[in-house]
């Protein structure tokens, strides 16, 4: 398919340590992906160039070899070498080492935290309905039971969570 328009944007992403290109034309939502290929032209060039569908949604693959600078576009300088920087001032490749380091520090250890609280409420639930659970007799109060059940969960909850292998926090 012959595409044809304004370039509003080229970018590069880091998958797994190999460079990926690709870039978006002014009204149009689509990535153009180059692949390995870094384009020779720069944000605001007037382009045409074939294009097949993509095997992301939303995404054309482009072979470089087909783009054609149009009349009136800008020539291309060095200044296209560097990633562009998105509207805030971050590029694709450091938004997304960004967004692994917050997954591996942020986002694991409350994902896993969450499920040792799960377990720990399903196992003090489970001792609780089979009359196992220790400190709670049938003559306790229910501010009684509230307490020794809510420590119990605190137990459980800080056993479990140290027993999982969730190194992730330790840079291990």
């Amino acid at each position: 398919m012959q595409v044809q328009g304004t370039v509003k944007d080229v970018s590069s992403f880091d998958f797994q340590g190999t460079l990926l290109y690709s870039f978006t034309l002014e009204n149009d939502r689509t990535y153009y992906r180059t692949g390995r290929d870094q384009p020779t032209f720069q944000q605001g060039a007037n382009i045409s160039f074939d294009a097949t569908m993509g095997k992301k949604p939303g995404s054309q693959d482009v072979k470089l070899h087909t783009v054609q600078m149009l009349e009136g576009a800008p020539s291309p300088s060095v200044a296209q070498v560097a990633p562009q920087a998105t509207a805030q001032g971050m590029s694709r490749n450091d938004y997304f080492n960004e967004k692994d380091r917050y997954d591996k520090e942020v986002r694991q250890p409350a994902i896993e935290f969450q499920a040792a609280r799960n377990a720990a409420i399903s196992m003090v639930s489970a001792l609780v309905a089979n009359e196992s659970m220790p400190g709670i007799t049938k003559t306790a109060t229910p501010a009684k039971r509230a307490e020794v059940i809510e420590a119990a969960v605190a137990h459980y909850t800080e056993q479990f969570f140290e027993d999982l292998p969730h190194k992730t926090t330790g840079g291990e």
